[in-house]
């Protein structure tokens, strides 16, 4: 009985032709992220777990699809997965994600796409020697006939990243040395700076400020301070990572010191120049791929310091020489 169900079985077995084994599109991995992203062996595992018949090659030349991931980009720019095919075709994906994992978990998916879309191939036999096959003569071409011209096929361009960033912000904080209490000021400032990877960013901010204090009180009547400047910072180092840094910048005042007399006698008004320079820092903490908390502050010395009196001996406030100012806000990156 053994005997007969084995001579059955190998008889099926002969009667089946052996099935090809197939292999799946190979890929290659060029990868830019910083320290504390996930690494490139972490990027091509969550690729394989979704195009299980892929794999990886050492050398982007041998490989049907090349993959560049830029995880960790420069300030301004969107995370970017581009492909390259092995047909000269190319494009670029821009990833939009809150934190470095899920950025790599979607470029993953895309890359997986890719490779499942070209399929899987036959894994190649060994060469057998092949018989002579006879060419035939080509057909004659009609004289008529006009000749076959090549057409190339355009391949997309790459678009060049942009070298500059620029953002938006307001926010309102408190100015100090304006009248004899803090004064309450708002801010509005926009800010061109280049994008660099290194701790050396340049960046220019202007802004605009307006700011009043309480009323300030004397025996003879009361007095209010009015504060209007534009500002400049003019930074240069980033100290911190990407998403939380601290700017140093060397910061410029050019405005005035309005001041005029409330229920008093002399209830004329007078302005001061106001001109400061100073140092200050910017800190950023980015909350999304295109808003991020600021927290400002600088210190300045005065150049001008008038006296406001109401009268020669009631004297009402003088500046003092140094300055200075804090600030929350809220920026938006445009480009």
């Amino acid at each position: 009985m053994l005997e007969t169900a084995a001579l059955i079985w190998g008889l099926t077995n002969a009667a089946t032709p052996p099935q090809p084994r197939s292999i799946g599109p190979s890929f290659a991995v060029s990868y830019q992220a910083a320290a504390d992203c996930p690494s490139q062996d972490q990027f091509e595992a969550a690729i394989l777990a979704r195009a299980p018949g892929a794999h990886s090659v050492g050398d982007p030349q041998n490989a049907e699809v090349r993959f560049e991931a830029e995880l960790a980009p420069p300030p301004g720019q969107k995370r970017r997965l581009r492909v390259a095919l092995d047909d000269g075709s190319s494009q670029d994906r821009e990833i939009e994600a809150d934190d470095y994992n899920e950025a790599l978990q979607s470029m993953a998916v895309i890359a997986a796409m890719i490779l499942s879309s070209r399929g899987a191939r036959p894994e190649p036999e060994p060469e057998a020697e092949a018989a002579p096959v006879a060419v035939p003569a080509p057909a004659p071409v009609p004289a008529s006939a006009p000749p076959a011209r090549a057409v190339d096929m355009p391949t997309p361009a790459r678009q060049p990243a942009r070298p500059t960033w620029l953002a938006a912000s307001a926010g309102a904080g408190i100015e100090t040395s304006a009248a004899p209490s803090p004064t309450l000021a708002a801010s509005a400032s926009a800010e061109l700076g280049s994008v660099t990877s290194s701790a050396l960013e340049p960046s220019l901010r202007l802004s605009v400020l307006f700011g009043q204090a309480p009323d300030a009180t004397t025996p003879v009547g009361s007095a209010r301070f009015r504060l209007v400047l534009a500002r400049v910072h003019a930074c240069a180092l980033r100290l911190g990572t990407l998403d939380a840094h601290v700017r140093l910048c060397a910061v410029i005042d050019g405005g005035a010191l309005f001041a005029r007399g409330i229920n008093a006698r002399n209830q004329r008004g007078d302005a001061m120049p106001w001109f400061g320079t100073g140092l200050g820092a910017i800190g950023d903490l980015r909350v999304s791929a295109r808003f991020s908390l600021e927290l400002c502050g600088s210190v300045r010395g005065l150049w001008v310091r008038d006296e406001f009196i109401f009268a020669p001996g009631t004297a009402v406030y003088q500046p003092a020489s140094i300055a200075g100012d804090f600030r929350l806000g809220l920026a938006y990156r445009l480009w």
